[in-house]
């Protein structure tokens, strides 16, 4: 008779854990794995850990600007140290002879187990679940004790800055999450089964290890199907069934091919996530008895390359548009093991036009490689390790290697069956013992190659031959992110990295391009009801409640928002623009909330929108298939001829039939003022490519200043870019009215004072030497303004519908026009004026250095009028159009009836405000 089966069953652990700290490490010495009830101190509720479960030191927090309030969100309970958790389980009877694991999803770091007060084993693996043989130790039909010792100290001298282990993020928790069981299956069993798909010959070779745990010999007998989970169908297959002996307490492996029906093979990509479902079924045979068993592998079939410069999915060129996460989980401040958690994330990953995830310095729970497999995401996973010059070296301390290859090997046999795992780096900015990193990752290669490899993240190095790609940020010195060329990304569309590029022979992946600051939106700190609690955002909104501007909270979100988002925009477009790159990493699309308040995404660290931009339109500027356009400049004057060249990445499943292009330039009314056509033939794969070009002399129609569009899209608009331009005229209906009644000056003296008395229109025009004045700046904060120490603002608020704009196009945020503006400005800080003044451009401060700023605003003073303005409206206007443009703007709408500012300021206070470093050193008074 044979019996039948499964692979395994599985009695759940979860519940009431009865636990005892250990802070002074004394729990072993004592005894305390024989019997915990003397020191027991509690239950808490597992899966789960300490900190959810209300347990660890609290610290008092106030609201205090400094470094270390703002530095990240705080966890409400904190424990590190040892801390032992016991829990009697009834084992059924019907396991007696059967093999038995039991089985932790995810720990930190090390786990010790004692089963009936028998030492089990020892664990440490901060990637993988911890699994222990328990089966001399469990008494089937009776309770059995078992005692879990956690100890999450750093005892392997990793440092805590990988996202694997740090408090910037995630937290250093102590506990247990995801799944907690006791699993019992056949005393012989499969385990280790590795599937290879080898896309050229439709085929899977299986390796594995067939495992006798018995005294006596077996005989295994073994057959293999495969079916699609697509449509559930079972495919036709060639393999030979798999016959082995296996001897007494034995281990063998095998190696095992299967041919796949060739016209019913479907590949797995981020277009078309096909996953297959392989069941070995097999029949074991001892002298006692035969059982039937089955065991289950999902795979795709998919290979995913380095050639070249680029990467290829199954032999397509791939270009990887991907952005990090690093274990921001603010609820729980651990990664979910839930699968549709997952499936949320990488959801709105792929809403947002993206199609890789890179998990910096940590490896992910299996839940998220499920997702990602299901949706087609391509996986790059990392080993926990950011070790670099600045905190500890590769290699600094003996345990990293032995640790760290152990903990790569772990990452590549526990999730190398997923096809989204497609990349793999040992951590992050990696510096020290590159001879151990080498030797790493060419272990790894040598036994699997389903997927590409580098030695580290970020770095400009000599590649080594066991690199696959090169992820950095500069090569040879050369920078491949918008961050080194400034002015190329904001002043025209011309902006590529084919230089850095040449420099490797392999894909190149620019390294966490974009960081840039967006004001912290304090509004959401409601949403923060887990066990992190957001000490840095109470911080900053106390300190904006403080200086009374609280009130402008949504301002400062959304002009930083918006300005972050162009220059988003614009470093992702270089990407695309260039020629064989091999993709970029983001960082971030979501907020960053540790390494001081690094809030850089432009969604909140719950991937939920800030209202900046909608998913589609993120997608006409990010997808698999982006139209651009090669623009020497932005900023015209009427009468120029317009010319750009027009080029497109594609990515997409297929060539791109010969197609029809249509483009237009039109106002913000909607008037198209010229437009045309572009056809192409079959357009392949790749970035960068020259599909055409665009000559117009539309802006003779061009009256008054005016911000254009430039829109390109195919027949049916399925695929459109567009791009503002702005057109400034000379033309006389622009030409400012009379200006000789406006005294215009950049001296506060007794005849501006007089001019105001008589009740004139005075026109102040700030610069640097005023001594309550801050730099003007486009380009905001990097990263953090606490991480990189500065006092730069972070975008503009304009009043976009204030009539001194009546001839200057503007939004209410900083556009690229705006760029030489602000770079060529000061800033008047008016936290201690106690004057009133309309604010028409208020600057956003970092959230370091809350202070109210503005370059441009108006008062009365007496029966006169100020405008005050800290841009450069004066120097060298005949080379700076945009300039010259305000100029006229603000001076027309001053000689007319509307300028009739509301708020009032007394005299004395203008010239407090106003005066200059000199005098304020002196102590003499305007």
């Amino acid at each position: 008779m044979i019996k039948a089966q499964q692979e395994m069953t599985c009695l759940n652990l979860a519940g009431a854990w009865a636990y005892a700290l250990d802070p002074n490490d004394i729990g072993h010495q004592e005894g305390w794995s024989g019997d915990l009830t003397p020191y027991e101190e509690g239950t808490v509720q597992l899966p789960g850990t300490l900190a959810e479960n209300g347990i660890g030191d609290e610290r008092v927090w106030g609201d205090e600007m400094n470094r270390e309030t703002v530095r990240s969100l705080r966890p409400r309970y904190s424990y590190v140290g040892k801390a032992w958790y016991a829990k009697e389980v009834l084992v059924p009877e019907a396991w007696t002879g059967r093999h038995m694991v039991l089985f932790i999803e995810r720990v930190m770091v090390q786990s010790t187990l004692w089963v009936n007060g028998h030492l089990a084993g020892e664990q440490d693996s901060l990637s993988v679940p911890h699994r222990f043989d328990v089966t001399p130790f469990i008494l089937p039909g009776g309770t059995n004790r078992i005692m879990i010792c956690i100890d999450n100290r750093d005892i392997h001298r990793l440092g805590q800055h990988p996202s694997a282990y740090t408090d910037e993020t995630q937290t250093i928790w102590n506990g247990m999450i995801g799944r907690i069981e006791m699993q019992a299956m056949h005393p012989i069993y499969l385990q280790e089964m590795r599937i290879f798909p080898d896309m050229h010959n439709s085929r899977i070779k299986v390796t594995g290890m067939w495992t006798n745990t018995t005294a006596s010999h077996a005989e295994v007998s073994s057959r293999l199907s495969v079916r699609s989970l697509e449509c559930s169908e079972w495919l036709q297959t060639n393999s030979d069934p798999y016959e082995s002996t296996l001897p007494p307490y034995s281990s063998v492996p095998f190696e095992w091919f299967c041919d796949m029906q060739e016209d019913h093979v479907q590949p797995w990509d981020e277009f078309s996530p096909h996953l297959y479902e392989m069941n070995v079924e097999s029949t074991v045979t001892t002298p006692a008895e035969s059982t039937k068993i089955e065991q289950k592998q999902r795979f795709g079939m998919r290979s995913f390359t380095a050639v070249g410069t680029h990467f290829a999915i199954n032999g397509r060129p791939a270009f990887l548009r991907g952005t990090l996460e690093c274990c921001i989980f603010p609820l729980t401040g651990y990664p979910p093991t839930d699968l549709s958690v997952w499936l949320r994330l990488f959801q709105i990953v792929k809403d947002y036009g993206l199609n890789h995830v890179r998990f910096h310095s940590w490896c992910p729970p299996e839940a998220a490689f499920d997702a990602a497999d299901q949706l087609g995401i391509y996986v790059q996973a990392e080993g926990p390790a950011w070790l670099d010059t600045w905190n500890t070296p590769v290699g600094a301390h003996p345990e990293h290697y032995d640790y760290l290859p152990k903990e790569a090997g772990r990452i590549i046999h526990e999730y190398g069956n997923h096809p989204s795992f497609c990349l793999f780096s040992n951590g992050n900015e990696l510096n020290g013992d590159f001879h151990l990193l080498h030797r790493i990752i060419a272990e790894l290669k040598a036994n699997d190659d389903r997927r590409v490899y580098t030695l580290t993240s970020n770095w400009d190095r000599p590649l080594d031959p066991a690199d696959d790609l090169f992820c950095a940020q500069t090569v040879d010195g050369i920078g491949a992110r918008g961050q080194y060329f400034p002015d190329a990304l904001s002043d025209a569309t011309m902006l590529d990295f084919r230089e850095a590029v040449a420099q490797r022979n392999v894909p190149l992946l620019s390294h966490e391009i974009g960081q840039y600051a967006v004001y912290p939106d304090v509004e959401e700190i409601h949403k923060y009801t887990g066990v992190l609690r957001p000490v840095n955002l109470e911080a900053i909104r106390a300190d904006l409640e403080r200086k009374g501007m609280l009130g402008d909270i949504k301002k400062f979100v959304y002009g930083s928002g918006m300005l972050a988002l162009q220059l988003y925009r614009e470093e992702i477009e270089a990407a695309l623009r260039t020629p064989g790159q091999g993709g970029f990493q983001l960082l971030d699309l979501h907020d960053f909330p540790g390494q001081s308040t690094a809030t850089v995404g432009v969604l909140n660290a719950f991937w939920e929108s800030k209202g900046l931009i909608e998913p589609e339109q993120f997608r006409t500027f990010c997808n698999e298939t982006v139209l651009l356009l090669k623009m020497p400049k932005r900023i015209f004057t009427h009468g120029e001829a317009f010319s750009a060249q027009v080029c497109i990445a594609h990515f997409g499943p297929q060539v791109l039939r010969s197609s029809e292009w249509t483009w237009s330039i039109a106002n913000e009314q909607g008037e198209v003022l010229d437009h045309g056509v572009i056809h192409t033939s079959d357009i392949g794969q790749g970035s960068g490519i020259p599909i055409g070009s665009i000559s117009s002399n539309a802006f003779h129609k061009v009256k008054t200043s005016v911000r254009l569009t430039v829109l390109i899209q195919s027949k049916g608009g399925t695929i459109r870019n567009e791009w503002p331009i702005w057109v400034f005229s000379d033309s006389e209906e622009e030409t400012a009215r009379d200006q000789t009644n406006i005294w215009i000056t950049d001296v506060w003296n007794e005849e501006t004072e007089q001019r105001l008395a008589d009740g004139g229109s005075v026109l102040y025009t700030v610069n640097a030497e005023a001594h309550h004045t801050f730099p003007g700046k486009f380009i905001p904060v990097f990263w953090s303004p606490v991480h990189f120490a500065t006092e730069d603002p972070c975008g503009i608020y304009v009043d976009e519908h204030h009539p001194v704009f009546a001839s200057f196009p503007t939004k209410s945020y900083a556009e690229h026009h705006w760029k030489e503006l602000l770079d060529r400005s000061v800033s008047l800080c008016l936290d201690e004026f106690p004057g009133s003044a309309e604010l028409i451009v208020q600057v956003i401060p970092n959230f370091y250095h809350n202070r109210k700023l503005t370059n441009l605003f108006e008062c009365r003073v007496g029966p006169g009028k100020l405008m005050v303005c800290g841009i450069d409206i004066v120097n060298d206007l005949g080379a700076r159009p945009t300039a010259k443009q305000l100029r006229r703007s603000i001076a027309s709408y001053m000689s007319g009836d509307a300028f009739q500012p509301n708020n009032s300021a007394a005299t004395a206070d203008l010239q407090q405000l106003l005066q200059t470093k000199l005098d304020f050193q002196n102590g003499d008074q305007l």
